[in-house]
């Protein structure tokens, strides 16, 4: 956790932004690569967490990327729930019981 005079640093808010933008880029790729739907849906809103990080911490191209990132993320994790809603749950929780 920073302090508020370590945020009024110069660079940290651009380090941020700039982290925060490659880790929601690595987080939609996963989301569009892995083959269960309700993983794909966890990722994507992690992507688009955060790029709404990057969004809200950057200036310049990483805010339009944070931008982007974050409705490429939201369009993902659209398209990706109705084939996580269609499936039966699974798990130990969703064994029958004797």
């Amino acid at each position: 956790m920073t302090t508020p005079a370590e945020d009024r640093q110069p660079g940290r808010a651009a380090a941020r932004a700039r982290t925060m933008t490659w880790a929601a880029a690595l987080l939609l790729l996963v989301a569009g690569m892995v083959g269960a739907p309700e993983a794909g849906v966890a990722a994507a809103g992690l992507a688009a967490l955060a790029a709404l990080v990057a969004l809200a911490s950057g200036a310049g191209r990483w805010r339009l990327a944070g931008v982007l990132l974050l409705l490429a993320a939201l369009g993902l994790a659209w398209s990706l729930w109705p084939a996580a809603a269609r499936r039966p749950p699974s798990g130990p929780a969703a064994a029958p019981r004797p």
